[in-house]
């Protein structure tokens, strides 16, 4: 097998756009997003194709900022940033920020920002996910589909644009990339020739899997290690070679030894911060008992009525623009082909096997609403639905580009019999998905809606019948076609970082900042993570994870704990003397009151205050940009830009 894993001209093509892009410094970012944010017509130096989407501020909005302050620190990336809340431990956001020490091995999207700063840094964390991953994805397919090219390259295609990493691009697409390159990594150990390749190896492999850690999102990275153990075993078991086995015996322990090595490291380092973490909770309610069969059944038409992903409107209001293709309806084929190919060949593959009882786990978890304590005491309580779908519909892929292969290897083809039960379940899963979900009012209150959901069921048909009927040009297109159309046009394409760094207000800011250096806070959560993108002294917009010195001068009492703890975005309802903490029913969102007297507190020298002017003694207003008033906190004590802890 080994010799056909040679690089031609679709990982070449991947690597040279890699080269391209991040030299010109060209991402897919919505960092246009900012314009809308700041209400600007867009700086003449600002390239983009296509929609940004405000969906995406998880990205643009949140971790973006928090990795661009570790840009402009005036230290080298530090772990701990005081300008950032008074002090925060920079590794542990999602994804980690890029931090300088010995856990920067394990940070591969952040070699960028090392290397290059901001503006490239971005590039290379960017292609690193959407061209990284197919060129890993790819190398891995040639050993699960048996060496062929064709299913490769489509597979490689079809997890960069599916939802399985674009639904939500600031944590699932880096842990893809890591599962596929630890995978890939491996094999190079177990089966490569020469013993440098061997080592190199290795080092890929104790780097793929320190990354895959440290993207920093455990509920992707747990309900993926299943499938990595299983498709690990199978890569080293596939390829393992005979000669220079001690190098690879050897190999392996040394990387095992070094994973062990930076976990003690980090778990050391990190430790004050972990327990704050440990002893948190979320704003709002985070605790999951399952799904539902209206909700499965939505997943299983999700890939139908996302197609043409680009336009507005294309999907209903519950669901997410950028949730394209999640897989999770070839589900249905997919187990017909396992027990086709049981029944027909009398051989099961443990493998396939295995991956098949951990989707059907999944599947059982998002199909019906489970007692609490089951719940608890399984772990899947911190699992919701939405990743759990996701995370079955990507295993329900590499199933079906497995068991399609071995189906047109053997020539197995359906009967009548056969199409005839196809075409009932196709038509019964589609009428319970209709009738279930909440699809109904949506496709049956527009007619592009209607046109666009026959379309896709259309193809969505076709797809099954290729799939089974082993019809290996028709399915490779038609599983390409669907691909692309629910994907290539979800994100734009831009070129720099303009938005922010140009805007007039992050002009005015550094202005302001440079004659006189402060503590900067907003009562707007997007405005308020301006400061911290541009490495100023701040209390950002967002906590990545609980900021107790701030809430314990907004609620000194600890009597509304559990609305602030952990995770959240900061919305300042008015700026009053009376307390008000609330989520509003929105998990992460905590909505509170301000007084002049708690920014005194918490050592604030500049207000941006975005709304009706305030009227106040001790607020001075000094600069006026749009909507968006900045204030002088006048006070007496001690020098200007005091930490909040």
């Amino acid at each position: 097998m080994i010799e056909k894993i040679r690089v031609h001209w679709f990982p070449k093509l991947l690597a040279g756009l890699f080269v391209l892009f991040v030299l010109i410094g060209i991402h897919g970012s919505s960092v246009g997003e900012w314009d809308r944010v700041f209400r600007s017509r867009g700086s003449q130096s600002f390239v983009q194709l296509g929609v940004s989407r405000g969906i995406r501020a998880d990205d643009w909005c949140v971790s973006q900022p928090f990795i661009y302050a570790q840009c402009n620190s005036d230290e080298f990336f530090p772990r701990y940033n005081r300008s950032v809340n008074g002090g925060t431990d920079m590794f542990l956001q999602s994804p980690c920020a890029p931090v300088w020490d010995w856990t920067a091995l394990g940070q591969m999207h952040n070699w960028g920002y090392f290397i290059f700063g901001a503006n490239r840094g971005t590039a290379w964390s960017w292609w690193l996910r959407y061209l990284g991953l197919p060129f890993f994805a790819y190398f891995f397919f040639l050993v699960w589909c048996r060496g062929d090219r064709a299913t490769s390259i489509v597979g490689a295609l079809v997890v960069m644009l599916g939802a399985p990493a674009q639904w939500w691009d600031t944590t699932i697409p880096y842990h893809l990339l890591y599962f596929f390159a630890s995978l890939v990594m491996a094999w190079v150990v177990a089966s490569a020739r020469r013993v440098v390749a061997v080592l190199l190896g290795g080092l890929g492999l104790l780097t793929s899997v320190l990354s895959y850690f440290f993207v920093m999102y455990p509920p992707f990275e747990i309900l993926l290690l299943p499938a990595l153990l299983v498709l690990m075993v199978y890569v080293i078991r596939t390829g393992f070679a005979r000669d220079h086995i001690w190098w690879r015996i050897g190999t392996f322990l040394v990387v095992l030894a070094g994973v062990a090595a930076v976990f003690f490291y980090f778990f050391q380092v990190h430790r004050e911060a972990l327990e704050v973490i440990s002893r948190s909770a979320y704003p709002g309610t985070r605790v999951c008992r399952g799904g539902s069969l209206p909700y499965v059944s939505q997943r299983f038409l999700m890939d139908l009525v996302s197609l043409f992903t680009w336009g507005r409107g294309t999907t209903p209001e519950s669901m997410n623009q950028c949730q394209a293709a999640e897989y999770c309806s070839m589900f249905v084929p997919v187990a017909v082909a396992f027990a086709w190919l049981a029944v027909k060949t009398r051989k099961v593959c443990g493998y396939e096997t295995a991956l098949a009882l951990i989707v059907l786990v999944y599947v059982a978890w998002i199909s019906m609403d489970w007692p609490a304590a089951l719940a608890k005491y399984t772990g899947f309580s911190r699992l919701p639905p939405p990743r759990v779908s996701v995370i079955e519909g990507f295993l329900v892929l590499l199933l079906s580009l497995r068991l399609f292969t071995r189906m047109a290897d053997s020539g197995l083809r359906m009967g009548p019999w056969g199409w005839a039960g196809l075409t009932a379940a196709f038509a019964l899963c589609r009428v319970t998905a209709l009738f279930t979900s909440n699809l109904w009012g949506f496709v049956n209150g527009s007619g592009t809606a209607m046109l666009r959901f026959e379309a896709a069921l259309l193809l969505s048909l076709a797809v099954w019948v290729a799939f089974l009927g082993g019809r290996r040009r028709l399915f490779l297109s038609l599983t390409c076609a669907t691909a692309l159309l629910t994907g290539m046009f979800v994100h734009p394409v831009v070129n720099g970082l303009a938005p922010l760094y140009d805007a007039e207000i992050s002009r005015v800011i550094k202005k302001i900042d440079g004659k006189r250096p402060g503590t900067w806070w907003s009562n707007d959560r997007a405005v308020g993570q301006v400061p911290l993108a541009l490495g100023l002294k701040c209390l950002a917009g967002t906590q990545q994870y609980c900021d107790r010195a701030y809430w314990r001068v907004m609620d000194p009492s600890g009597g509304h704990e559990h609305v602030w703890n952990r995770y959240g975005h900061r919305f300042v309802a008015g700026f009053s003397d009376r307390p008000l903490f609330e989520n509003r029913g929105r998990p992460d969102c905590i909505y509170h009151n301000v007084s002049e007297e708690q920014l005194g507190k918490l050592g604030v020298d500049y207000v941006i205050w975005r709304g009706r002017a305030l009227r106040s003694k001790g607020m001075k207003a000094v600069a006026k940009v749009g909507s968006d008033i900045i204030y002088e906190v006048r006070r007496s004590g001690p020098s200007r830009g005091r930490s909040a802890r």
